[in-house]
């Protein structure tokens, strides 16, 4: 059954004009990218625990946290799209299209707790050959990832850490602390693909300005067939 799209897709969003100069460390201060990704990864008390899969991408750093990326697979989409074509209300894929599993690992490497709204960062997908298309991850088929043992969620629901979590769903990482979780992106054949990345700076428990980011950027991801 075809669902209705929450909104429409293909904009510039605020992300990507406030990115694109967040390759590098240069004199823009945007992040570092392409920075090896460590050994292994150490997780918080109320995280699953993080365990990369399939094949590194990329990365991207600052003084603050750390993100890598890895592709878990290429996967048959079991129901369409839930974003559509705003010129033809269509759904960008139907069930039987090609979608790619991704794995985002997030790292405090400062020396100050770093807090995530609802455990996690934000991401769009990138299309190089349609530079206003940016899909968000399809929420509908993150049970793809079973196979892969990658949970759609970083936080462990039978964790202490998280039953006590009352008001918010941040969640906070020491120094050296990580977290992961897998997401569903639209895959549209061999082509350039650029994750715009983002983690909203939380103040006193909220985001007050969805503007500031702890870190922000954008990471080329070579996709593998």
């Amino acid at each position: 059954m075809k669902k209705s799209a929450p909104f429409a897709v293909i904009a510039l969003s605020a992300l990507a004009l406030t990115a694109c100069s967040g390759g590098g460390s240069g004199a823009t201060g945007g992040p570092e990218v392409g920075t090896e990704p460590p050994v292994s990864f150490s997780a918080a008390e109320w995280a699953l625990p993080v365990e990369p899969q399939g094949t590194w991408l990329n990365s991207m750093a600052n003084d603050t946290v750390r993100v890598d990326f890895y592709q878990l697979g290429i996967e048959a989409a079991t129901e369409d799209s839930a974003w559509a074509d705003t010129e033809t209300d269509e759904p960008l894929f139907v069930a039987g299209d090609d979608v790619v599993l991704l794995q985002t690992v997030i790292t405090n490497v400062g020396e100050e707790e770093v807090v995530l709204p609802h455990g996690q960062g934000d991401g769009l997908f990138d299309f190089a050959e349609n530079e206003y298309l940016q899909v968000s991850p399809e929420s509908y088929l993150t049970g793809l990832l079973e196979e892969y043992g990658v949970p759609s969620d970083s936080r462990d629901f039978d964790s202490p850490a998280v039953q006590e979590q009352t008001g918010n769903d941040n969640m906070a990482l020491a120094a050296g602390e990580s977290a992961s979780y897998g997401e569903v992106y639209w895959y549209a054949g061999e082509q350039d693909y650029t994750m715009g990345f983002s983690i909203d700076r939380v103040v006193d428990g909220e985001v007050p300005d969805y503007e500031d980011h702890i870190i922000s950027g954008n990471v080329p991801l070579p996709i593998e067939p």
